[in-house]
């Protein structure tokens, strides 16, 4: 009967097998271990509309996770601003669990106190929120 290798060539393989399984189990972890930022989630696009009869601005939009990994929460924060670009009313939601490259829709309705011309949206994390 023929023998095909050695026990040393055997032992040898048997180690490259475990770096290489360790490797990808190590580099597995690490790929879903990964904790996305609210900075790698951007507003991809947004729009409002003003009821003036009760001074309310709904504003809908998409967030978009340009990141690598999953964001677990970000706070979506509307500014409402008159004319003037005073302030005049804000409100926020959370949005949670965005995978990356997801886009995901938001929706939040804030009162405006002196009248609304413009919204402006930012994210942000939720410790960041006062």
């Amino acid at each position: 009967m023929k023998r095909f290798g050695t026990t040393r060539g055997r032992n040898i393989g048997a180690i490259l097998l475990a770096i290489v399984a360790g490797l990808v189990v190590a580099g597995g972890c690490v790929g879903r271990g990964g904790a996305g930022k609210a900075s790698d989630v951007f507003v991809h696009r947004y729009r409002y509309n003003i009821d003036e009869e009760h001074n309310l601005v709904r504003v809908f939009g998409e967030l978009e996770n340009r990141g690598q990994y999953p964001v677990q929460a970000v706070v979506v924060k509307a500014i409402i601003r008159n004319r003037s670009y005073s302030k005049t009313g804000e409100n926020i939601v959370v949005v949670k669990n965005i995978k990356p490259r997801e886009r995901r829709t938001f929706s939040l309705t804030v009162t405006s106190h002196g009248g609304a011309s413009t919204v402006e949206c930012q994210v942000m994390e939720p410790s960041d929120v006062h």
